[in-house]
């Protein structure tokens, strides 16, 4: 069943357009047809009344059954609706599905992811161009919600749900055997020719920053996509010019985080450029504007940076009791070398104070001569004396 939105827009209606229409409505009844009679409840006979058991009645009716003839009927049939609506617009949906699903393509009754043996591994899928004919570069990614507001809102969803969901069934190998034929593209061509790039694979080299978890659109979820994760990607040649890049999966040994170091090669799908509030601006309404690219996973060029289990608060008692007991053993030191010298000190002291002083004999001579007393100083002349 094709979801074909058409626009309020009014344009002229052109004759080839009614020749497209007649081609959709016969692609339409032949769809109809091969999809009731592939129907295996339509085939299977009905069985004897008297021997049948009670079929169980399933616990919802999963609406009509599609299988791969009816399905390449219903592409065939989107495509060709794609430009013969009465209004010249494609319609909004751009895949035809299950009636389990809304914007892509998982396999009959099996909506959970592709596992690592199951990823396409030869080339990525190249996308359809008219799925990406609406998206719109120096914006945001809009909500399906917001088609009031927003131009080409819903298209623009669901091209951004239909290129990460490629890239989730896609292997890395697989985009690096499709960028080798872009091996030239650098940030500076996705920067100045956004249209011209718009769903080429491209490879990009460069430091990881910052990694980041982010709310999986319920159409990705239906169909078994299960993680989306957002990078920030700097290469050195540009400065702080950065690249966002969104993956499905992540490589062994790597984890978000706000803040990372870690050099990294990515190949993927580029979408648009990608207008984004930045972390440091300072006006309201300030933004930057940064290429946009989709891929299943990561490379690590480099070893994971060593880590150790504790952190320098763990040593932070150790060393305290550590510098205290260094203290006190210092203490303790000084004051026995202090003690020690001060008692030698205290001997040597007493030992002089215990020498008596031993008087010579009276006969004995004399050590030295006898010293003179002074003579007496003279008495002034007197009178008498003169005459």
């Amino acid at each position: 069943m094709a979801l074909c939105a058409l626009s309020t827009s009014r344009k002229f209606f052109a004759p080839a357009y009614l020749l497209r229409a007649c081609c959709l409505f016969l692609l339409c009844g032949l769809f109809s047809f091969s999809a009731f009679a592939d129907d295996p409840r339509a085939k299977s006979p009905p069985a004897p009344a008297q021997k049948a058991e009670p079929a169980p009645q399933p616990a919802e009716d999963p609406g009509l059954f599609v299988d791969d003839r009816s399905r390449m009927v219903m592409t065939a049939t989107t495509i060709i609706g794609m430009g013969c609506s009465l209004s010249g617009e494609p319609p909004s949906a751009l895949a035809v599905l299950n009636p389990q699903f809304t914007s892509v393509w998982p396999q009959d009754e099996d909506p959970r992811p592709a596992e690592k043996t199951d990823l396409i591994q030869d080339n990525a899928p190249i996308l359809l161009p008219l799925s990406l004919k609406h998206v719109i570069d120096g914006r945001g990614i809009p909500s399906a919600w917001d088609d009031d507001k927003t131009p080409f809102a819903v298209e623009e969803h669901a091209a951004y749900c239909y290129v990460l969901y490629e890239a989730s069934r896609t292997s890395e190998q697989a985009f690096a055997n499709s960028a080798v034929a872009n091996r030239h593209v650098t940030w500076r061509h996705l920067w100045t020719q956004p249209r011209r790039y718009r769903g080429e694979v491209v490879h990009m080299e460069g430091r990881l920053k910052r990694l980041s978890m982010l709310d999986v659109p319920a159409e990705l979820t239906a169909a078994g996509v299960k993680h989306l994760y957002e990078g920030w990607m700097f290469n050195e040649q540009y400065g702080a010019e950065p690249t966002c890049i969104l993956i499905t999966d992540l490589p062994a040994g790597l984890e978000p985080a706000e803040s990372l170091e870690r050099r990294v090669r990515f190949d993927g799908y580029f979408f648009k450029k990608y207008r984004y509030k930045a972390a440091d601006s300072l006006r309201t309404k300030e933004a930057r504007e940064a290429p946009l690219l989709m891929g299943h996973s990561l490379t690590l060029l480099d070893p994971p940076p060593a880590t150790s289990d504790s952190s320098w608060a763990d040593y932070l008692v150790p060393g305290l009791l550590g510098m205290i007991g260094a203290t006190v053993v210092f203490v303790i030191g000084m004051t026995v070398w202090f003690r020690r010298a001060d008692s030698r000190f205290h001997a040597r002291l007493a030992k002089l104070r215990a020498t008596t002083f031993v008087e010579s004999p009276a006969d004995s001579p004399p050590l030295a001569m006898p010293v003179a007393s002074p003579l007496p100083p003279e008495s002034p002349p007197t009178a008498s004396s003169n005459w």
